[in-house]
């Protein structure tokens, strides 16, 4: 509580320092100080602006790195699925082959038998 009545006092304070400061200016000050302060505020406004741009591009990016890097890996599986369906056509071949030699040699040893 008694932090709350320091937060309040300080807030007070320099809000009368604010009028204090405010009373001391001229109209002419007041209108250039406005208008200062409105120019900052332009000013802030674009800049927030641009990093939100410049933070969506960014996001933009980084999603296309990550698609391209899907798309690397989507090929890389397509070439092992490939290569292992190369692999499983040999060996079927060399199994089919190994078959075809025993009927012949099954074959021959009925011929001449």
């Amino acid at each position: 509580n008694a932090r709350s009545l320091q937060q309040v006092s300080a807030y007070l304070q320099g809000t009368a320092d604010a009028l204090n400061e405010l009373g001391d200016m001229s109209v002419s000050q007041l209108r250039d100080s406005l208008a200062a302060e409105r120019r900052q505020e332009a000013q802030a406004k674009t800049d927030a602006e641009r990093w939100e741009r410049i933070d969506r591009e960014a996001e933009g990016r980084k999603l296309r790195a990550e698609q391209a890097d899907l798309l690397n890996l989507s090929e890389q599986h397509v070439a092992e699925i490939e290569l292992t369906r190369a692999e499983l056509r040999e060996q079927h071949a060399a199994e089919a082959t190994v078959k075809a030699e025993r009927l012949v040699a099954l074959r021959e040893l009925q011929a001449a038998g």
